[in-house]
């Protein structure tokens, strides 16, 4: 609570020391949610951020969110942007961490740059991905958004909004860094990242493209890379022996396999359909990490609701397939007696389908509940889980899969509320 409330004074300072307070806004979101899973085998989680999930429990922290956002304007053509974001992390705690800090800069009326921190542009609810309010859902499918693994940039960007006749268009691109922390010991860094998106609508239509250029390494706290499968070509790897003398060929393979600057390219697709009753909204996305541990992979959703009064009923199909492939290396000769070593990387294909009703409570808040079905895919599931949202929790039975066990059912209850 002390930080919060260090955190907020500075900005409501910052704010004051505008002109008049028609320079400043203070705002915020926050979503008190609860959530159960049926599952012993699998901890179930929100984001890939979040250190530990939930399994076979009732448990408020995987969807519970606070935001507040303080903006201040000196200048008409000149804001200055904070936005600190509370849920359930990496650190296993609720500590406010910075989601946005930038300076925005309206050069025209139709073009806006941007300098600091802001949430990675490539998907149709980035921005407001953290607000559920804003979104029919409890959460975005994490089939879909768990394919990303990341959030902000650290960087800049350009917004061009413009007409074409009945329709308005816009388009942005951005180049940055970011550092995303998955636990307290390891961190995936974004050396690169440089992306465009552009968005046509003409209501009630509306379509998106984007697209990433980037590389990542999967480094520790004090950023040393995790060379993990070439730490054992030699000694202590095979039981001290050295993985490359006891299976000719493993060097290559842990060259190819440790996440050290490999590729990280996502392109992306989506459209909507809003006429006031009907919502419609489907995404595409493609990311290639070359033959890294981390498997390349597609995922896509289809999400419709129907608006009957203040009640929105609505359906989400969504599915993660990764392009996993398996490498067998044969004993050398001389430990011809030794199984064959069998490498893959991440077998993370689900599919899920969620129901779910949404009730209006005034205009500034709505009690969402939400039945997900996540069936993790025959075959594809052993110790790797990789897409965002299932971690191990216990050994499986000998001889097991996830798979085997059905799907994984998910329940939860949202109260969301803007401010």
């Amino acid at each position: 609570m002390g930080k919060w409330l260090s955190l907020i004074t500075l900005v409501v300072q910052s704010a004051v020391c505008a002109e008049d307070t028609e320079r400043w806004r203070l705002g915020g979101f926050g979503t008190l949610g609860i959530t159960h899973s049926d599952t012993p085998y699998a901890q179930y989680r929100g984001s890939a951020q979040q250190s530990n999930g939930i399994f076979k429990e009732w448990s408020f922290k995987n969807e519970t969110v606070l935001g507040v956002q303080g903006s201040v304007s000196p200048l008409d053509s000149l804001d200055l942007t904070i936005q600190l974001l509370s849920r359930h992390n990496y650190k296993n705690n609720f500590d406010p961490q910075l989601d946005w800090a930038y300076i925005a800069w309206r050069a025209r009326p139709s073009l806006t740059l941007r300098a600091g921190r802001f949430i990675t542009p490539m998907l149709m609810v980035s921005d407001y991905r953290n607000v559920n309010y804003s979104n029919p859902w409890i959460r975005p499918p994490l089939e879909f958004y768990g394919l990303l693994t990341l959030n902000n940039v650290d960087g800049v960007d350009a917004l061009y909004r413009g007409n074409l006749g009945e329709m308005t268009y816009a388009l942005q691109g951005f180049w940055g860094k970011y550092d995303l922390y998955i636990n307290t010991a390891r961190l995936i860094e974004y050396h690169r990242m440089i992306g465009f998106n552009a968005t046509l609508q003409r209501d009630p239509w509306m379509v998106r493209l984007a697209y990433m250029d980037s590389d990542h390494s999967l480094a520790d706290s004090n950023g040393n890379k995790m060379n993990i499968s070439r730490a054992q070509i030699g000694p202590p790897g095979c039981g001290g022996l050295g993985c490359e003398r006891v299976y000719p060929g493993f060097a290559r393979l842990a060259e190819q396999f440790d996440v050290e600057h490999k590729p990280f390219r996502v392109l992306a697709i989506g459209g909507s359909y809003d006429d006031g009753k009907w919502l419609i909204q489907s995404e595409l996305a493609y990311r290639d990490n070359g033959d890294s541990q981390v498997a390349s992979g597609s995922a896509w959703y289809l999400s419709v609701a129907r608006r009957l009064g203040d009640w929105l009923p609505y359906a989400v199909v969504a599915r993660h397939k990764a392009n996993t492939r398996e490498y067998i290396l044969q004993p050398s000769p001389e430990f011809a007696n030794r199984p064959a070593l069998v490498l893959r990387n991440s077998s993370t294909d689900q599919s899920s389908l969620s129901i779910g009703l949404r009730r209006e409570l005034g205009k500034h808040a709505a009690i969402k509940f939400q039945h997900d079905w996540l069936k993790p895919e025959h075959g594809r599931y052993t110790s790797t889980f990789g897409n965002g949202n299932l971690l191990p929790n216990s050994a499986l039975p000998p001889n097991t899969r996830l798979s085997d066990f059905g799907s994984v059912r998910i329940i939860a209850v949202s109260l969301d509320f803007i401010f």
